[in-house]
């Protein structure tokens, strides 16, 4: 009995001690699963990345495989992630907060037409920064800034075209530079999400007081999916050979709270015509830039092709009214409209190629 008290005494530690280890681990996951987000790790089974992001946004996205790490006390609340789009500034509150710089495209020659577009955003109090679109005189045909590979079969060789061609297609070439250098500046100013914009529209007010939300829910979704989204649609008419629309897959997210329309506000775009207004990660400018290397069209025309060439690699997306679609979504996006006493045209192209555009 001598000796078998003392082995007994150590089996009854023993057991006391695993069941406080038990307890000591439930209470341990407890803590993690509803303790503050600030104070817990959460980390993906396989293939960790050394992306980091608020955990907050993380922890409201139920599903994806996700495990609760070990807490780490006096942590700021970063978890280590697969890749995934994800903007630093979380969450965003107003429309000014949603993106990092909004780039407003305009003519010179449109004094007019920037100044009601000036007005429309001061009454909004929304910044922007003024891009002056690439004239197309200054572009030259016989050493274009990008390699010519002109995709329409009906236009003629640039030694055969006419005057006004040849001038239709330097303005066309001329937007496109002029994108291309504004996503060269989100590049080298780092800007994790940009919005884009020619003058001649405006973002209408359920659009304006959604965007944040809308936002904020996109980004969760990249991060349950572990997919980086590149490009969202603001204004667009899908392609005429992509238009069953129906066959567009929804980006996931609530349907209550963010919806313009309180439907689904975001799918994974079909080919579409329409860079009158849309937003970009960082992702997505890194992305258009390795595959922006010569010219086969206009700006909207080449974005629709490179959907169709990369369906699975260029996540594009679009936030009209995806359940009815409507031809370049004027539930969410206005025009505006100055009679310019010189220089109309050169005012209203863009919009008049829509025009055209609308009636194929």
């Amino acid at each position: 009995w001598r000796v078998l008290n003392p082995i007994l005494l150590l089996i009854l530690l023993s057991y006391l001690a695993f069941k406080m280890y038990i307890k000591s681990s439930v209470y341990q996951y407890l803590y993690i699963m509803f303790s503050s987000q600030e104070e817990a790790q959460l980390l993906y089974k396989d293939q960790l990345h050394s992306l980091q992001h608020p955990l907050d946004i993380v922890m409201e996205v139920a599903r994806g495989n996700l495990l609760y790490g070990q807490v780490k006390l006096g942590s700021p609340g970063y978890a280590e992630m697969k890749e995934a789009t994800f903007r630093d500034k979380y969450p965003s509150q107003t429309f000014g907060d949603t993106f990092d710089e909004i780039f407003v495209i305009t003519n010179e020659r449109c004094h007019k037409q920037f100044g009601q577009f000036k007005t429309f955003a001061d009454q909004a109090k929304i910044k922007f920064t003024k891009i002056l679109a690439i004239p197309g005189r200054e572009i030259d045909l016989s050493n274009p800034p990008l390699p010519l590979k002109l995709s329409d079969p009906n236009l003629p060789s640039v030694a055969d075209m006419s005057k006004v061609q040849s001038a239709v297609l330097r303005r066309q070439i001329g937007y496109t530079m002029t994108h291309l250098e504004i996503w060269k500046r989100a590049q080298e100013k780092n800007r994790q999400r940009i919005l884009v914009l020619d003058d001649t529209l405006f973002p209408k007010e359920n659009l304006i007081q959604s965007l944040p939300n809308l936002f904020n829910w996109v980004d969760q979704e990249s991060l349950a999916g572990s997919q980086p989204w590149h490009f969202i649609f603001f204004r667009r008419k899908i392609m005429e050979q992509d238009w069953v629309a129906k066959n567009e897959s929804y980006w996931e997210g609530s349907e209550e709270m963010w919806s313009p329309n309180h439907m689904h506000p975001v799918v994974r775009a079909k080919p579409s015509y329409g860079a009158g207004i849309y937003a970009m990660s960082i992702n997505g400018v890194q992305w258009v830039l390795n595959h922006f290397t010569d010219y086969r069209g206009p700006l909207d025309m080449q974005i629709s092709m490179l959907q169709r060439e990369y369906p699975r690699e260029f996540v594009a997306l679009s936030a009209c009214n995806n359940d009815a679609p409507q031809m370049f979504c004027p539930e969410i996006v206005r025009e505006i409209s100055i009679t310019e006493a010189q220089n109309a045209y050169e005012c209203v192209w863009r919009r008049m190629e829509e025009i055209k555009t609308a009636s194929l």
